[in-house]
């Protein structure tokens, strides 16, 4: 159990997009080593903390259940509305929820049939349990109000499972504002 401060700051940092990679484990920073001098209750809070690592990790070691490394969040992008001729913008989270390093190649892989997405390509490696956030990673702009438009754009990495994950874009292209 993490203290209040660090559960307030666990939730505020990612919303307020402060940082582009924060760690969500802080040493020192658990409730069973705070405010005791003790030095026989700290040896057991230390024990129970090496339990209580064990029992939380739950970053996938054994693949055999065909779990992705990689994951995204949002996992498929919404833009709506889109007017036309106007840029509009999404940003993209991607995550490593493997216990190795995730490298980041290549997002070459574009699906747009009315050639108006742009698609921001990062590359580079994230850390286990870490994630990127790549802002913006789409920018859409419409030719004219078409209305409910699917595109999408494919991820490769060296997740020994998921090597290409494709990113789903709807747009809803509308009239721009008078």
């Amino acid at each position: 159990m993490k203290t209040p401060i660090v559960l307030l700051l666990t939730l505020l940092f990612p919303l307020l997009g402060c940082i582009s990679s924060f760690d969500r484990e802080w040493p020192g920073m658990d409730d069973d080593s705070a405010g005791d001098d003790d030095a026989a209750d700290d040896d057991a809070a230390d024990d129970d903390a090496a339990d209580d690592d064990a029992a939380d990790d739950d970053t996938g070691d054994d693949d055999t259940g065909g779990e992705p490394d990689i994951s995204t969040l949002p996992a498929a992008i919404n833009i709506d509305p889109a007017p036309a001729h106007v840029p509009t913008t999404q940003d993209l989270r991607i995550r490593n929820d493997g216990t190795a390093p995730l490298m980041i190649s290549a997002m070459p892989e574009v699906s747009d049939d009315h050639n108006m997405m742009t698609v921001h390509e990062w590359t580079g490696t994230i850390a286990p349990g870490k994630f990127q956030d790549v802002a913006p990673m789409v920018t859409v702009t419409c030719p004219s109000a078409l209305g409910s438009v699917v595109n999408s754009f494919s991820i490769i990495s060296d997740d020994p499972d998921e090597g290409v994950l494709a990113v789903t874009v709807n747009v809803n292209c509308t009239a721009p504002a008078m």
